[in-house]
């Protein structure tokens, strides 16, 4: 008989794509500064600025992001952040005006990347696991630092 896959791998599997691709997406603007500089004539003050205040609510949304999931369950919070984000950049491609990019990827990315952050890979090896809570830990915390340089070739070119 063979062994049946555990409901927490499922779980973690998909933290592990969530994770991969809002690391990816915070990370975008470091990519694209130089073409919306070209683009909008924006200085790079203004397009760092909008990237400071996503990273800082990157960092500080992240222990109240913890107490909302448990408080309103963590898959609600998950969805409602994944949908931020990909409202939030869908936006993005509609974005004329300098507030515009501190409103979307300033305040919104950061928002909802905070959420996503590695608080949501804590939890998710808290809750469901106990003996590979370490093995898993690790592993979604590669997929935190695998999406943040999955734009590197770009750079690179």
């Amino acid at each position: 008989m063979r062994p049946r896959l555990h409901y927490a791998w499922i779980v973690a599997l998909v933290t592990f794509v969530v994770l991969l691709v809002t690391a990816g997406i915070r990370a975008t603007p470091g990519v694209l500064m130089i073409s919306l500089e070209g683009e909008f004539g924006w200085s790079r003050a203004v397009i760092s600025g909008a990237v400071a205040i996503n990273i800082a609510l990157f960092g500080l949304i992240g222990p109240f992001a913890a107490s909302v999931m448990d408080r309103w369950g963590l898959r609600r919070v998950v969805l409602c952040a994944v949908a931020l984000l990909g409202i939030s950049v869908a936006l993005s491609t509609r974005m004329q005006n300098q507030w515009q990019l501190t409103l979307l990827w300033g305040v919104l990315v950061g928002t909802g990347t905070g959420v996503t952050s590695m608080v949501l890979a804590a939890i998710v090896a808290n809750r469901w696991f106990d003996e590979r809570r370490g093995l898993v830990l690790g592993v979604l915390s590669a997929a935190n630092a695998t999406g943040q340089s999955v734009f590197l070739p770009i750079l690179a070119s």
